[in-house]
């Protein structure tokens, strides 16, 4: 079981600073948008991310499920120390680079919050664009997610519930697509699901591709000193931060 601890209210950055020269497991709950996320850590590196008892290996998803959890308005934390064998290891991304990617995106989804597109509104692969080159890793594997359903017509509140993740990275997602002219808005009337119930969004049983974000290993921290100390809570709740 878990040592229970004080109660304290931490945005993620700090939570996951305070676990960076630990060995143990990391559980969030109650987080919106997502289930349950169990993150195992040794000193300086995530070796496991678990969701819904599936292990997540993709850098990528295991980004934007640390944004979704730093995105959602309210949440819970538990830390249990433990041996490095009792972990699972099948990654091995460093904290601090991951801590810095996520700070990073959170910053780019602030500054881009005015002119995300709307979340219901269906937007489709403007033709002949598709093969267009992306010079964003990211990007490039969520749109090779994406692409089956955006041929049809896609909401990016929708893809959000199916990628468990804040519709907000969806919504940016969409704002860079749109701004390369690679999708546009789509009328509902127009929509192949529209015209036939019987059909189906294709990502529906999705298989994710295997793109990975490169990790910086030996980045400087990014957290001050007090994150090393000894005193962490062993239970609490976190804050939002967009």
């Amino acid at each position: 079981m878990p040592v229970q601890g004080e109660t304290s209210e931490l945005p993620l950055p700090d939570i996951m600073g305070m676990v960076r020269y630990r060995t143990g497991k990391l559980l969030f709950s109650s987080i919106v948008s997502t289930p349950d996320v169990e993150v195992h850590v040794t000193p300086g590196y995530i070796t496991a991310m678990i969701v819904d008892d599936k292990l997540i290996q993709d850098d990528w998803r295991i980004v934007d499920k640390l944004v979704a959890i730093t995105a959602s308005p309210a949440g819970d934390f538990t830390f249990q120390s433990c041996a490095p064998s009792d972990l699972k290891h099948s990654v091995r991304i460093n904290i601090d680079g991951i801590l810095l990617t996520v700070v990073t995106a959170i910053d780019e989804i602030l500054c881009a919050n005015a002119r995300l597109p709307n979340h219901s509104q269906l937007y489709q692969m403007v033709p002949g664009r598709d093969k267009l080159v992306v010079d964003d890793a990211t990007l490039e594997t969520f749109l090779h997610v994406a692409r089956p359903d955006l041929e049809i017509g896609l909401t990016a509140i929708e893809f959000a519930h199916r990628l468990e993740i804040s519709t907000k990275q969806v919504q940016f997602y969409f704002l860079k697509l749109i701004e390369l002219g690679m999708i546009t808005k789509m009328r509902l009337e127009d929509s192949p699901l529209h015209s036939d119930p019987r059909l189906s969004l294709k990502s529906t049983g999705i298989r994710l591709a295997e793109s990975k974000l490169e990790t910086t290993p030996n980045q400087a921290p990014i957290l001050s000193r007090e994150s090393r100390k000894d005193n962490l809570p062993q239970r609490g709740r976190m804050t939002r931060l967009i």
